[in-house]
């Protein structure tokens, strides 16, 4: 013999629980992923901006410095009185002072007011050197040894950049060097005649001013490497010889592209990497940060989260108790009163419920309201038999299957127990709007519309119950949503359906369809049972036929809410133009209430 498994249960509060603590976790977890993400992404993007707009500033401030260097040169070369001047001291011995006294005047000159250059010098092809400096000299040169010459005859008069070189040449203390960087480029006579060549120099920290003003005062850790177009470190300078890293990232600018994120395999940190190259100088402007230094806020951000899961899920723990006090209790005060409810208590003291939801309360007074309506609707059955049709009318508007009721308050604990606080609260606000839809002693008459929408939620209670086995569809036509009917003449209608429709194996449906022609309107309730046996709809006609001739028996107060009383009360509502049918097959039965135009009855 086969035995179910029992299936584990936890309390509610242990359900709550868990559900709030997974939810929290995941909730916060995935936000902080992507907040993370996100940010990351943010940083190092606005990051790469950085670095693009601080490479392209320290490139701008030496290329001015270069300019300017390149600017005094090229003004010396194109000055007739250099050229005299300087051809004088070199064919005119006797007068090689004076003369060179003239060129300092004439190297002042052009080097302007605020001498921008701390050094200009001339070379002869010979070897003769004429430097202003912060003192001035003549001197004699071996032009083999100067590693400048021959790439400055080879490129003729365009500029000849060196590489930064250490010297005390120019300091007014000869114990003190500095580095320098030097623009060459050969000088030619007024025949064009090369005589010798030009050489510009400024201090290599007022070239790269920007950069170490930069790493000084802004960001340390920021790494900026110059280069030449041979591969030679131009800045940082002093440092000797290039090293592996440096090499590498040499060569990432050249083959790699300007903007990336770089593994560095000398250190295995992830880094930023931006590279731009001078088109003037021909230098390349490398910037490289460590990733770890630009998420800094990125971890200040999760360590924050962290603090806020933390309090979170003590919220979660008090939380998860409130809320499974808060839907249980109700559900069992209400379960309770069901069960102690008979006829000798209908219209006992109200009792309130403590609950903080609204639901729970319309459902409370709409089920005192069902209880005070039921005793009312039997008193009046037992001492007003004259007034049958009217009790009838009552009884079908209180008297509501009281295991629907049953079934749906089980309805609402097993939704409860599966933690769906959302169905819980849509199922009573349904319930109890349908309850207080029925036991509301109004007028008779509502809309078609009205009908049908109460229809619809109970019918949503039932799908709450049968879950995927029951379907339902609803469809009213626009022009017939206004047109008066008795009120609960579709939900026995529905109930019946529900009986024997469900009396297949599953799935069942159910559908409302209206339906408008020259003779009248119609209301089209169908399901997808096995149909009525012949001998019932058999039955069912003979009491329709003789409907006027029985008395209010037992048996027809039992059976007040089914066909035989929604076809009196269509009936007696439409007089000679009423129409009632139906149709049978062992697909499933349709039963079609309408209104003719003329009056023509059609049974």
């Amino acid at each position: 013999m086969n035995q179910r498994v029992k299936k584990r249960k936890f309390r509610i509060s242990v359900r709550f629980f868990l559900m709030f603590f997974a939810f929290s976790s995941i909730a916060i977890g995935c936000f902080s992923f992507f907040i993370s993400l996100y940010f990351s992404r943010i940083l190092v993007e606005k990051e790469f901006a950085s670095f693009q707009t601080l490479t392209s500033s320290f490139l701008a401030q030496s290329e001015n410095e270069i300019h300017v260097m390149d600017n005094v040169s090229i003004n010396i070369l194109y000055s007739s009185l250099v050229k005299n001047n300087f051809a004088r001291y070199l064919n005119e011995p006797e007068d090689k002072f004076q003369n060179f006294s003239h060129m300092l005047e004439i190297f002042v000159a052009l080097n302007g007011a605020d001498f921008s250059l701390p050094m200009i010098a001339l070379y002869s092809r010979e070897g003769d050197k004429i430097i202003m400096a912060n003192y001035s000299i003549m001197e004699k040169v071996d032009m083999t040894t100067q590693d400048w010459v021959s790439e400055a005859d080879r490129i003729k008069y365009q500029k000849v950049i060196s590489r930064p070189y250490e010297s005390n040449m120019l300091q007014q203390s000869r114990t003190v060097s500095s580095y320098y960087i030097s623009l060459y480029r050969a000088l030619r006579n007024e025949n064009g005649e090369d005589i010798g060549y030009i050489e510009t120099g400024q201090y290599a920290k007022k070239i790269f001013n920007s950069i170490i003003n930069h790493q000084k005062q802004v960001d340390r850790d920021l790494k900026v490497y110059v280069y030449n177009e041979k591969g030679d470190l131009i800045f940082p300078y002093g440092e000797g010889t290039i090293n592996q890293e440096q090499k590498d990232y040499y060569r990432i600018a050249g083959t790699e592209g300007p903007a990336r994120e770089y593994v560095n395999p000398e250190t295995g940190t992830k880094e930023l990497f931006y590279s731009e190259k001078s088109f003037y100088t021909g230098w390349t402007y490398i910037c490289v940060q460590d990733i770890q230094k630009i998420l800094i806020p990125v971890r200040d951000i999760s360590r924050i989260l962290l603090y806020a899961t933390i309090i979170t899920l003590l919220a979660v723990t008090l939380i998860s108790i409130y809320m499974s006090s808060s839907i249980t209790r109700p559900i069992r005060d209400l379960l309770e009163k069901i069960h102690t409810t008979n006829i000798e208590t209908l219209s006992g003291e109200k009792k309130f419920l403590q609950s903080a939801y609204d639901e729970f309360d319309d459902l409370n007074d709409a089920f005192h309201t069902m209880s005070d309506n039921l005793k009312q609707s039997m008193d009046e059955l037992i001492h007003s038999r004259h007034r049958e049709m009217e009790s009838r009318f009552l009884a079908l508007q209180s008297q509501i299957n009281p295991h629907f009721y049953y079934n749906s308050l089980s309805s609402i604990v097993a939704l409860t127990e599966e933690h769906r606080e959302e169905e819980v609260i849509k199922f009573c606000d349904n319930l109890s709007r349908f309850m207080r839809y029925t036991a509301q002693n109004q007028p008779g008459t509502v809309t078609l519309s009205t009908e049908l929408e109460y229809a619809q939620k109970y019918l949503y209670c039932m799908k709450v119950r049968y879950q995927s086995s029951l379907s339902y569809k609803i469809h009213i036509s626009e022009e017939l949503k206004n047109i008066p009917i008795p009120k609960l003449i579709i939900q026995p209608i529905l109930e019946n359906a529900l009986k024997y429709g469900t009396n297949c194996a599953p799935p069942w449906e159910i559908s409302i369809t209206t339906e408008s022609d020259q003779e009248g309107w119609y209301v089209k309730i169908s399901d997808t049972g096995t149909g009525f046996s012949s001998e019932s709809l058999e039955k069912i006609r003979v009491k329709i036929k003789n409907w006027n001739k029985e008395t209010a028996t037992d048996d027809t107060v039992e059976n007040g809410m089914g066909l035989i009383n929604v076809y009196s009360r269509w009936r007696i509502f439409n007089g000679e133009k009423y129409f009632f049918n139906i149709e049978s097959t062992e697909t499933g039965s349709t039963v079609i209430l309408g209104q003719l135009r003329k009056g023509v009855s059609l049974d």
